[in-house]
């Protein structure tokens, strides 16, 4: 028995291996793993309406993006740099009616 479970978990091991590219860096899996639409949630919704800023897509530039995020933290946004560059790389990337743009909907009481 032991040995099949450890034989099964050497094989998901090596197929999980199998199947990364071994191209990936670390920035490009740090950028896999954020979540745009929860840190628009998180992050912006809490002053902006999401409409305000889905508006925008396809309009700023990866530079104005960051300016905006910037601006966000000088008026006491609490985001890290990682996070911020992220975000303004993605809302560059995105055009409106993104998947970034749903309405989370709300839990009820």
């Amino acid at each position: 028995m032991m040995k099949k479970m450890l034989l099964m978990l050497t094989c998901l091991l090596a197929l999980g291996l199998l199947t990364t590219t071994g191209q990936a860096t670390p920035k490009t899996a740090a950028n896999k793993a954020f979540d745009c639409r929860r840190t628009l949630d998180s992050k912006c919704e809490v002053c902006h309406y999401k409409t305000r800023i889905c508006n925008q897509l396809g309009r700023k530039s990866l530079n104005k993006w960051r300016a905006t995020i910037k601006r966000m933290v000088r008026h006491g946004a609490i985001i890290g740099k990682k996070e911020a560059e992220a975000l303004a790389q993605c809302l560059d990337k995105s055009r409106p009616g993104a998947d970034i743009c749903l309405v989370t909907p709300t839990p009820a009481k």
